[in-house]
């Protein structure tokens, strides 16, 4: 099972490539095509291995139909904004400059690993973007079911 973990900061060449950080790209192991999305609710986006992606869309076929006018609409915009790119020999890829636009990035971009997908930011709006230590805690507490306060530094 593919799991993407930390964070790596990066640069874009003046062709819209970067090398993806060593330790995703042995985790891809022979699976050289990833599929870009935009977040739908952030302003980066999404790299998925495309086993991965695929998955996502059998999800989003059990819940969509095209029957459904705003459903349908919904359809159409999602795949839109779908770009399935290949990993060259060394690794790089090639972002759509659109993509990049949406997301804010320029030259420096971050990579975080999110499970089972890759995170791609402009590094100022991650940093923007990220919870703070208690709200992380909380979540941890919420999500996990933790009875103590260990992740707030009050065992």
């Amino acid at each position: 099972m593919t799991i993407f973990t930390n964070k790596y900061t990066v640069l874009l060449d003046e062709k819209n490539r970067c090398v993806l950080p060593a330790p995703f790209k042995k985790e891809l192991e022979d699976d050289q095509k990833l599929v870009i999305e935009r977040d739908a609710f952030k302003k980066c986006l999404n790299l998925y291995p495309v086993a991965e992606w695929q998955n996502r869309v059998k999800k989003i076929r059990k819940r969509f139909t095209h029957d459904d006018p705003r459903q349908s609409d919904y359809l159409s915009r999602y795949f839109e904004e779908i770009v399935t790119v290949t990993l060259s020999d060394i690794g790089r890829i090639s972002f759509p400059k659109e993509m990049l636009d949406y997301a804010g990035i320029k030259k420096e971009m971050l990579f975080a690993g999110q499970g089972t997908l890759i995170k791609v930011w402009n590094t100022g709006k991650h940093a923007e973007s990220r919870m703070t230590d208690e709200e992380f805690a909380e979540m941890t507490k919420k999500v996990l079911g933790a009875e103590s306060d260990y992740f707030l530094g009050e065992e």
